[in-house]
């Protein structure tokens, strides 16, 4: 009886000893392969399709996000995913001044262009565009980007702008590694709503402003003798009525906040 007793125990220590021995191998082949597959997950490739996506075959797009140039677009629905034609810039890169040239070119090609209803764009719209001193760049918003072929990326701008009250708009593709203007077309909005309201607010703002600043009238810069009693207006300042003082005769300008400004007689003490 008491043989029997020590089998029994023995018996049980040798099965307890086996569970534990699976155990610890399952632990070990677990711990063993987890970085294994989250090696598999981030080397998951990216498929994207040129253009639309309509024609064409998908091909691995995964070095251009790996890189960190671009990242992806999510629909806003997430249950979908991410886009497989579109995708952002990380850091748009700004447009040079040695391209300001390029640049009115490309955009007065564009405006040349008419829209799909026929509109056409006015000679003096495009003259204004073609003016050496026209600085484009304030005008011009980075959109989105896609490829135009397997490995080919292109990034695409938008340039707005505002004629006798009526609004006109360029679409622009450039490389994104030479930085240059490929292609310049005519197009009938910025898209959202919203934004496109946002911004030609903006631009009207800053038009404003600009014919504030060459209003005609006598200046004198901080530090020089006022050279005509009266009220004055700060240049370099927000407009409004606070910018404004009173000036004796060969008063000293001042600065403001620091530094020096621009100041423009509005008009004469009675």
């Amino acid at each position: 009886m008491e043989v029997e007793v020590t089998k029994l125990i023995l018996n049980r220590g040798v099965s307890w000893l086996l569970w534990l021995a699976l155990a610890f191998v399952l632990i070990t082949v677990t711990v063993w392969l987890s970085p294994l597959r989250g090696t598999a997950m981030d080397d998951e490739k990216i498929m994207m399709y040129p253009g639309d996506g309509l024609f064409g075959e998908p091909f691995d797009a995964t070095g251009w996000f790996a890189n960190g140039m671009y990242r992806r677009n999510r629909y806003a629905d997430e249950r979908v995913g991410f886009s497989n034609t579109g995708m952002t810039r990380v850091a748009p890169p700004p447009f040079p001044d040695w391209q300001l040239e390029d640049l009115r070119i490309w955009i007065a090609m564009g405006l040349e262009q008419p829209t799909p209803g026929g509109r056409v764009t006015p000679q003096a719209a495009i003259d204004q565009v073609g003016d050496p001193s026209f600085d484009p760049r304030h005008q011009i918003i980075y959109q989105g980007s896609g490829f135009i072929a397997p490995d080919e990326p292109t990034d695409g701008y938008a340039f707005y702008m505002l004629h006798d009250g009526k609004r006109y708009f360029v679409a622009l593709d450039r490389d994104p590694i030479s930085g240059k203007i490929t292609s310049a077309s005519r197009a009938i909005s910025l898209g959202p709503r919203e934004l496109e309201e946002r911004l030609f607010e903006e631009l009207e703002t800053r038009r404003k402003l600009a014919a504030w600043r060459n209003a005609p009238g006598l200046r004198a810069s901080s530090g020089q003798p006022c050279p005509y009693p009266g009220v004055w207006e700060c240049l370099d300042c927000t407009p409004g009525g606070e910018k404004q003082r009173k000036f004796a005769h060969e008063a000293i300008l001042p600065q403001v906040d620091g530094r020096d400004v621009t100041w423009r007689m509005v008009r004469g003490h009675q």
